[in-house]
């Protein structure tokens, strides 16, 4: 059995207002744009995620709500994803079980486990972008992903 794994960096975060902390800052209209355009373009997909989850930090949340709508699946919200380390993302990935999945998180972690995944030191993901890459099973390790494509929501 083939997976799907959509890594998805959240769209375009408003700036931190005075008191605000990081982990509550939305999205700025241009952002929610982003994420339902990004949204429009993974429905399309032949493996299409069949679920999203989502670092708990509202524009992650935001993010994946806004994409779940226009792909028409679930979110669900892991804690660990927001200020994770690439062990984190290995135990999420290696617990996995649907043939499709979405993941929301941040730079420069989500990044790196592109870059890791495809064996690419040149991946970066940019707000609001995603890489869709084809793995032949749930298991974390350097090239285990081959890139299918590069999304942006522009």
């Amino acid at each position: 059995m083939s997976c799907i794994l959509v890594l998805i960096r959240h769209a375009q975060p408003a700036e931190r207002q005075p008191g605000q902390l990081d982990f509550e800052r939305g999205l700025t209209t241009s952002g929610k744009v982003q994420a339902k355009r990004l949204g429009e373009k993974l429905s399309m997909l032949s493996g299409k995620p069949q679920t999203i989850i989502a670092s708990t930090a509202f524009r992650a949340r935001e993010t994946a709500e806004l994409v779940s709508h226009e792909v028409g699946v679930p979110v669900n919200s892991d804690s660990r994803l927001y200020q994770a380390n690439e062990t984190v993302y290995a135990e999420i990935i290696n617990d996995l079980t649907t043939a499709s999945v979405a993941i929301v998180g941040h730079n420069p972690t989500i990044s790196a486990v592109a870059a890791f995944l495809l064996n690419d030191s040149s991946v970066e993901l940019h707000v609001g972008h995603a890489v869709v890459m084809e793995m032949s099973k749930w298991h974390f390790y350097p090239g285990a992903g081959r890139l299918v494509e590069y999304i942006s929501a522009e």
